[in-house]
């Protein structure tokens, strides 16, 4: 038997005789085209893909400046505020001046509203030094009722009376409203201690009996009434009652003053020739356990008053030139304007127009400062660029000396859109 032919232990074939080029290739040698799918992914692994071309400079410059502007507006919108520094106008002028005031603020006028009229009580002891038959009247608080559609003013001395013909009378005018009720102060008419009276008295009217008002108007006790005697007491010297009801005098107009303050609307205002103290009246009460005798001081207040905002603007509107209907200003130091009341005889009551004369005091003139509101301004430079943001372009700077705007980030040339980020500063 011949050999095999090529080492091989079957018959050789001329299939098995190498081609040129091919000496690497044996019948060992895999198909992939034949392989199945596995056997082919298990091949191929370890083999090494072909490196990728790198990316030009200037792509690479260009993905750069698209990330770094991204990052900036975004940066930009987180950081983006403005800051208006604002200087408001200021005018100081020498006011002599008369104008005029009405109930309603017509044309031409300020609108003044009323404070009623209100009694205010102050005592004061005064210790005794010498011993007198000493007659003194009760005195307190009663409420009147009336029940009709019209105000009633009573005359001074107006009487009031018990059912048991104990008679009281007011010492002032009292005016009791429509439908309404006021508290007043009584006096007894006669001294002695049988007007005294914790509580529970009823009155009526005697001077309107025969009338349809007597039914209309009625009155009951709403205070203590005390103070009445008719003795020998430990009491002071008419000198020594001449000082004390002066001293009290002082201290009761003091009172009126703070109490009428606490009754004033806010916002308005008032000055003293704007009130009325009137009635003013002093009664003794013996004490007997202190050997002396307290003095009462009574008296009753009124007012016109005046929305202050209303009034600077007006009285503004009156003396400067450098004013524009509808801003709004505020007199620094209204203490240093004198305002009286020029109409002769006027019932802060019932009239209802009056003239008042305006006269700055000292040297240093009325001083009016423009007022700015930050929240109108917030919105209307909101979204403008900084140079838009002067006086003559936006109106609610009209009332400004000077603006400073600052806007960040510094690569941001308008003011943010939102209100929340813009921060306003006058000086």
């Amino acid at each position: 038997m011949s050999e095999p032919v090529f080492g091989n232990e079957k018959t050789g074939s001329i299939r098995d005789i190498p081609l040129p080029g091919k000496e690497g290739r044996t019948q060992d040698a895999p198909n992939l085209k034949t392989q199945p799918a596995r056997e082919r992914t298990q091949d191929l692994k370890g083999w090494k893909p072909m490196n990728k071309k790198g990316k030009s400079p200037l792509v690479k410059i260009l993905s750069g400046l698209v990330i770094l502007l991204t990052a900036l507006f975004i940066l930009g919108s987180l950081l983006h505020r403005a800051e208006l520094s604002i200087i408001p106008k200021e005018e100081t002028v020498e006011i002599v001046n008369v104008l005029t005031a009405t109930n309603d603020g017509e044309e031409g006028s300020v609108a003044f509203a009323r404070v009623s009229p209100f009694e205010v009580t102050e005592s004061l002891f005064i210790q005794g030094s010498v011993e007198e038959n000493v007659q003194t009247k009760a005195s307190g608080k009663i409420t009147v009722k009336n029940t009709t559609a019209s105000q009633q003013r009573f005359i001074p001395r107006t009487r009031f009376e018990t059912p048991d013909g104990l008679v009281y009378r007011t010492p002032r005018s009292v005016v009791i409203p429509a439908g309404g009720e006021t508290e007043i102060t009584v006096t007894a008419d006669i001294p002695g201690a049988e007007y005294n009276s914790e509580s529970g008295l009823t009155f009526t009217l005697p001077g309107l009996k025969g009338t349809a008002g007597f039914d209309s108007f009625s009155a009951v006790q709403s205070g203590v009434i005390d103070g009445g005697f008719s003795g020998v007491i430990t009491t002071a010297t008419k000198d020594e009652l001449a000082a004390g009801q002066k001293e009290l005098e002082s201290r009761l107009k003091e009172k009126m003053k703070t109490d009428l303050a606490s009754r004033i609307t806010t916002g308005y205002m008032t000055a003293d020739d704007f009130m009325n103290i009137s009635n003013i009246s002093f009664s003794e009460k013996p004490d007997e356990q202190k050997g002396g005798i307290n003095v009462i001081a009574q008296g009753t207040i009124e007012a016109v008053m005046f929305n202050r905002q209303e009034f600077d603007n007006f009285v503004a509107s009156s003396v400067l030139k450098d004013y524009t209907p509808g801003q709004s200003v505020t007199i620094q130091n209204l203490d240093k304007l004198k305002m009286n009341i020029a109409t002769e005889n006027f019932d802060l009551q019932e009239d209802n127009e009056f003239d008042f004369t305006l006269e700055s005091l000292g040297t240093t003139g009325t001083s009016f400062v423009w007022n700015v509101d930050k929240e109108a301004v917030k919105e209307a430079v909101a979204g403008k660029s900084e140079s838009a943001v002067t006086q003559g372009l936006i109106a609610e700077l009209s009332g400004t000396q000077s603006v400073e705007v600052q806007v960040s980030p510094f690569w941001k040339s308008k003011i943010p859109q939102k209100v929340t980020r813009i921060e306003v500063q006058v000086k």
